[in-house]
């Protein structure tokens, strides 16, 4: 057994229970995973084009146009040609979707509270260093 191998287990072990835990909960407000982080990126960016948003998530461009497609096909996502620039569509949250973001914005603290539950405000923080270290030594592998 390596000198990680437990604490890599354990690791795969939350993400995979939080997964299956957030699959559940999306599914019940009709929201499917991946869709959560695209309209919480367009509700930041108003107005976003969808390379811009491709660029902010990672995700790869055909990837962000059927995710665009499923979600302005659900009514949450609408798209508009700039004014200046005919070649490019900005991306606005609906009404419906502005519901559908708050709802999992109310998830998203429920989560947070049952998984952080007990902790001080210490642990957090060493919670949050570590797992930035996590992801910068992730980062790397890009």
């Amino acid at each position: 057994m390596g000198k990680y191998d437990y604490i890599y287990d354990m690791f795969k072990e939350i993400v995979l229970l939080n997964y299956k835990i957030n699959y559940q909960e999306l599914i019940d407000i009709n929201l499917y995973p991946g869709q959560p982080i695209i309209l919480e990126r367009i509700f930041e960016n108003n107005g976003i084009t969808q390379s811009e948003l491709s660029n902010i998530t990672l995700k790869k461009p055909a990837t962000i146009t059927t995710m665009l497609n499923r979600l302005e096909h659900m009514g949450y996502v609408v798209r508009k040609n700039d004014i200046n620039d005919k070649r490019l569509a900005r991306l606005y949250l609906t009404n419906i979707g502005m519901e559908k973001y708050h709802q999992m914005m109310k998830l998203k603290k429920k989560m947070g509270n049952i998984i952080f539950e007990g902790m001080s405000e210490d642990d957090l923080s060493v919670v949050y260093r570590l797992m930035l270290k996590i992801k910068n030594n992730l980062e790397k592998m890009k």
